[in-house]
């Protein structure tokens, strides 16, 4: 089984395609009594039908493809993955939840055949368990959040910076595109979890994003990881621009004419 993510020294390397926490609770419970080698037939029989960027092929909806492109064993896999999530795990888009799964011991395979929830799987269902800080602080998750309550209003362009050397710092990853990747991966993460608002291009912690980030903040990962602030000073913060946006708009809509802004 991996050693647990907190018992980990030295650059760690981080998990790609990162799932929502939803989708990976949908995984575990589905996949628990599973061959190996049924989800590595699933897996490779969507692959042979990728497409190419010239040919792209149209996942969106399982509901029609899965029938049409599928069949035998990997169609009943693929339709129970879609149906037993109540069609929230798309069957084509589960190899995130299979490496982060394995990464952190949530999955194992027992004698190399069967796939087998963990009792950390199992505790993965529980909010107090503390294994999602565990995951978050290892993935840079905790970092992203404290990026975005930093900046307040934040475009993906301005967390890259800190983000990226926590990167190179304390990970594995150093290739420029990978880090943007998993930057966007961790931010659909945290906006599923509700801890993360998506307004157009920029992103702004929301009140339960910053109770956990005052919870947790002190087990961000690593020394070298953005300087710290208080949960009450990000929110602080956020209430003065908030102020300054709606002082600013009441002082321009007093310049518009009545019968423009009826």
């Amino acid at each position: 089984m991996p050693v647990p993510s907190s018992d980990v020294t030295g650059p760690r390397s981080l998990t790609p395609l990162f799932p929502t926490y939803t989708n990976v609770r949908h995984f575990l419970r589905i996949m628990d009594g599973i061959a190996v080698a049924a989800y590595h037939d699933l897996t490779g029989a969507l692959q042979e039908q990728s497409g190419n960027p010239q040919e792209q092929v149209d996942w969106s909806e399982p509901d029609a493809w899965i029938p049409v492109r599928l069949a035998g064993e990997v169609r009943t896999l693929a339709e129970r993955i879609w149906h037993a999530s109540h069609r929230q795990l798309n069957p084509r888009y589960t190899r995130g939840c299979w490496y982060l799964a394995f990464r952190h011991g949530l999955l194992s395979r027992r004698h190399g055949e069967i796939v087998r929830l963990t009792e950390r799987g199992q505790q993965f269902d529980k909010p107090d368990s503390g294994l999602e800080v565990e995951i978050d602080a290892y993935e840079g998750v905790l970092v992203i959040l404290h990026l975005v309550a930093e900046h307040g209003a934040a475009r993906r362009s301005d967390l890259l910076p800190g983000y990226a050397q926590f990167c190179r710092s304390e990970t594995t990853t150093a290739s420029d595109n990978f880090i943007k990747t998993t930057l966007y991966d961790r931010l659909r993460n945290l906006i599923d979890r509700g801890f993360v608002l998506a307004r157009g291009h920029r992103y702004e912690a929301t009140e339960a994003g910053l109770a956990y980030l005052g919870s947790r903040v002190e087990r961000t990962a690593g020394p070298s990881a953005t300087p710290r602030k208080g949960p009450d000073l990000f929110r602080m913060v956020r209430e003065l621009r908030e102020t300054a946006r709606r002082q600013l708009q009441e002082y321009l809509l007093g310049w518009i004419p009545s019968a423009l802004r009826n």
